[in-house]
């Protein structure tokens, strides 16, 4: 299971608007979610690289068409927002500023909770 995580956080990385679309319809954004919880901060970090990539393709859609991030809803609907909010305590550095992170960019929240 990490190594899938590992392949899609790498197939995120460079992904057109179009293979993100592939990789959200194979539910890729709810695989990252399920690795919030992670024990391992390091799949933590992975996860939130991924959804990192997916909702900045998400914005960029979301800009053209003039509509809503569609997978900020969708990672909404998992509730994993809260997760990503409790994170920012998490005593992993790096995981509190990935966290922290996509708050800040995606949610415009400007001061850590």
């Amino acid at each position: 299971m990490k190594e899938s995580l590992w392949i899609f956080s790498n197939a995120t990385n460079k992904a057109t608007t179009l293979q993100i679309m592939k990789l959200c319809e194979l539910k890729v954004l709810e695989c990252f979610c399920r690795f919030l919880e992670a024990e391992d901060p390091k799949l933590i970090e992975i996860a939130l690289d991924g959804l990192t990539h997916i909702f900045a393709c998400g914005d960029r859609m979301a800009k053209d068409t003039r509509s809503e991030n569609i997978y900020l809803i969708e990672f909404e609907r998992h509730n994993a927002l809260q997760i990503v909010e409790k994170l920012q305590q998490h005593p992993n550095y790096s995981v509190y500023t990935k966290a922290l992170f996509i708050l800040e960019t995606f949610y415009d929240i400007e001061e850590p909770i």
